[in-house]
């Protein structure tokens, strides 16, 4: 018999609310406890608020688990990438890409100490640009959902694909 696996996922977004950091704080620290890591999906926003709010008891707590790249921003983008996905050209899409999204990639990877292990935009707000900035970028699995539940694993535009809404398991 195979062995189950269980991917325990959290979002880490919200800038706003320092109750917010506390509920992350404590989070990390019962997944620690039980012996069990956790993936935090982490905007660029939320990682450079727990710096500045100096949270590094936070920062502390989720070096046990796997951060993940949640996007950027958190409701406030520039541009929404389904918008310049679709409408600019192939080229200026990948740009726009790295210009939006690689800064919060190097901002996460500074403020935890990590390197995502995946990405997974924030309300969906991807396109294939996204992907393909996000995997030049060094980022080599995709979380995240296309819509529908997806069944099996897969390759899109070289990244190794695992659907979080048909596998991720939220408390």
């Amino acid at each position: 018999m195979s062995k189950p696996y269980v991917f325990i996922c959290f979002d880490a977004e919200d800038p706003i609310n320092p109750e917010a950091d506390d509920a992350l704080l404590r989070l990390a620290q019962i997944y620690h406890s039980a012996g069990l890591p956790a993936c935090f999906f982490m905007a660029g926003e939320k990682a450079r608020v727990l710096r500045e709010r100096g949270r590094k008891d936070v920062l502390d707590a989720l070096r046990g688990h796997e951060i993940e790249y949640h996007g950027n921003y958190w409701f406030e983008y520039p541009e929404p990438a389904l918008v310049y996905g679709n409408r600019d050209s192939w080229d200026e899409a990948v740009q726009k890409a790295f210009m939006y999204e690689t800064p919060g990639l190097r901002d996460i990877t500074e403020i935890t100490g990590q390197f995502p292990v995946a990405t997974c935009q924030h309300q969906n707000n991807h396109s294939p640009a996204t992907t393909h900035a996000m995997c030049q970028a060094g980022v080599n699995v995709w979380n995240g959902g296309l819509g529908a539940p997806l069944e099996g694993l897969g390759w899109i535009l070289g990244m190794f694909v695992v659907g979080r809404h048909s596998r991720g398991v939220s408390s």
